[in-house]
């Protein structure tokens, strides 16, 4: 499935496909654009994995919309939707298929998006790098920028990453380099921060996310929802 960004004489690709449940250091295609998968909640009580094949037939829910139009995709999540992993909020995520680590070259994901409703708190995650102990990079908006926390065996780290654009547009990217670094963009702001060999070594992958930070309670409902209309990650690996 293609997913063409909305603005004049650009086009970037993303490609939704298989479930990451099963992460593969040797499945991750230098050069190429990486497949991502649909991470949503299923009964109120469990998460799911939604397969490129679904995704490819015009599979939709609450939680997952495209504009056959545009391919814009439109993530929500809410407050009654189950946690999953190590998220302390509800999310709604589309992730990378496949893992790779930071020592085996330089990777990079992109995307271009839109914040539609933000939760009660104002703040919605947006962005992460992921290990299977958890966050290693997130972003998320608060108030008109967006923040940038980093844990990456140097002590967590937090900056204002960049301003909200009008009609809450953000462009941001996440990329990695073998030296040991964690470079953050954000509508044109860059911030980097260094990685611990031990933290290097280990499989991680790139997720677009729309997510609450706080936990609320079951008698006030909320949700967050936010277009993406780019997503991309790719990877030059040794």
């Amino acid at each position: 499935m293609l997913l063409s960004r909305l603005m004049p004489g650009a086009c970037v690709a993303i490609f939704l496909a298989a479930p990451a449940s099963a992460m593969d250091l040797k499945a991750v295609q230098t050069g190429q654009t990486q497949p991502l998968a649909l991470q949503q909640p299923a009964n109120r009580v469990s998460v799911e994995t939604v397969p490129s094949t679904r995704l490819r037939q015009g599979y939709h829910s609450i939680f997952y919309t495209r504009d056959p139009a545009s391919g814009a995709v439109t993530l929500t999540t809410t407050s009654r939707q189950p946690y999953a992993g190590h998220d302390t909020a509800p999310v709604t995520v589309l992730r990378e298929e496949n893992a790779w680590s930071m020592q085996q070259g330089t990777s990079h994901m992109q995307a271009a998006m839109q914040v539609d409703h933000l939760p009660w708190n104002g703040r919605m995650l947006i962005g992460r790098l992921m290990n299977a102990e958890g966050p290693v990079a997130i972003l998320e908006t608060d108030g008109n920028h967006v923040t940038s926390s980093v844990n990456a065996g140097h002590g967590p780290q937090s900056v204002v990453s960049g301003a909200v654009y009008p009609q809450n547009r953000i462009d941001y990217s996440i990329s990695t380099a073998p030296e040991g670094v964690i470079t953050i963009t954000v509508n044109g702001t860059k911030n980097m921060f260094p990685v611990a060999p031990a933290v290097a070594a280990h499989p991680v992958w790139f997720e677009a996310v729309v997510g609450e930070t706080d936990a609320l309670p079951a008698r006030k409902p909320d949700f967050a929802r936010a277009t993406f209309f780019s997503i991309k990650a790719d990877h030059q690996l040794r």
